[in-house]
């Protein structure tokens, strides 16, 4: 073990270990987009990754969650251990070419903030996925995507501190196992490694993606948001801006409606569970598993797979969940994958909310949904 011990523990709220500042019983409230009441045993920010270094050496590590933008986590209940505040920060370019550029980025810079940065620049690869909430770190974890556009595409490199030996590692896009939502610091090195920087290698000369639609939602199409505001030929600003509106249309405003975004993953199906259920719906959209943007049935033959991706919340939409209200909690009434509740809700009272929906959705439809969001307490 990385040399830990737990002398912090005392009568004192705080306790400074060179850099690092631990506090005692911090509510992180504040914290968390659902801004659910929760309360930590101990609290640190990291603002550079010597205060990783510096924590570690104070805390049992096997206690210890990094929290970024708060944008992806539920905390049902208190804490019982040490939560670290991702603040790492700096956006760096690090390497130019005439056709790309690699970007070295903190893991705690605010994703839409950077987005819009390299837009600025007139650097192409994640603009569509513009308005995501969450930090850099936490969007190279989650292998986000968006509008068609995966983090995947630009990936380049990600450094990581090994918990139990505080030595820096550089994973390279192949050994950090991109899939869909997820990446190895989420299935065999979760809680083993905290990322410190990520790099994205980013376009000069870049193809843009407007082909993103959504069956059933006509104004989810970016080629038909653009056309009401933009003309051809369209600009990396263009599609940034189309995302936006089409975000802040169909989405809560984090800052007047607690959420956590999409709550639930796609689930993967087979092709005779997904006949089945389009014999019920109509229309059913899906996704091929080697793609992440959404397709058309008519796009695909299924008879080369296997498995496929449904869309979670058009499942929950069936049900009539969309707009409605239990308790204290409810269903976003623009979209059925989105969650919210009315400032009153506790964390347990919001996981049974969610744990009620997915329990419909696999009594009607015999699919099991699963957490996108991070349950802690």
């Amino acid at each position: 073990m990385f040399n830990c011990h737990s002398e912090f523990i005392s009568e004192s709220k705080e306790k400074n270990y060179n850099d690092v500042k631990i506090r005692k019983d911090y509510q992180l409230q504040g914290l968390n987009t659902l801004r659910l009441p929760s309360v930590t045993s101990r609290f640190a920010t990291i603002s550079q990754p010597s205060d990783i270094l510096e924590l570690l050496n104070a805390i049992d590590p096997e206690t210890l969650f990094m929290l970024g933008g708060g944008s992806n986590v539920l905390f049902a209940g208190d804490y019982e251990g040490t939560v670290a505040h991702m603040r790492i920060k700096g956006i760096d370019l690090i390497e130019e070419t005439d056709s790309d550029v690699i970007v070295q980025v903190g893991a705690g810079e605010d994703w839409h903030t950077f987005v819009t940065y390299v837009v600025s620049k007139n650097w192409g690869g994640i603009e569509n996925m513009a308005l995501i909430p969450g930090t850099v770190g936490a969007a190279a974890v989650q292998n986000i995507a968006a509008y068609g556009q995966n983090i995947v595409d630009v990936f380049d490199s990600v450094d990581a501190i090994e918990v139990s030996t505080g030595l820096i590692k550089t994973f390279t896009r192949q050994e950090c196992e991109l899939e869909y939502r997820t990446s190895i610091f989420k299935t065999t090195l979760k809680g083993k490694y905290l990322i410190t920087q990520v790099r994205l290698r980013l376009h000069k000369n870049h193809q843009l993606n407007t082909d993103y639609f959504m069956m059933h939602v006509s104004y989810d199409s970016l080629q038909g948001e653009l056309k009401t505001f933009a003309q051809k030929p369209y600009t990396i600003h263009d599609v940034y801006q189309a995302v936006i509106n089409i975000r802040t249309r169909k989405l809560p405003d984090p800052d007047k409606f607690p959420t956590c975004g999409s709550f639930f993953l796609n689930p993967v199906v087979s092709i005779t569970k997904l006949e089945e259920l389009q014999s019920k719906m109509n229309e059913l959209q899906f996704y091929p598993l080697e793609q992440l943007s959404y397709s058309s049935p008519a796009g695909l033959d299924l008879k080369q797979q296997e498995y496929v991706k449904l869309p979670a919340g058009r499942l929950i939409d069936e049900l009539g969940w969309r707009g409605k209200t239990i308790g204290n909690c409810k269903v976003w009434d623009k979209h059925a994958l989105i969650f919210t509740h009315n400032g009153k809700a506790t964390g347990k009272e919001f996981l049974a909310f969610t744990q009620t929906i997915n329990r419909s959705v696999f009594e009607e439809f015999g699919v099991k949904l699963e957490s996108e969001v991070v349950v802690v307490g």
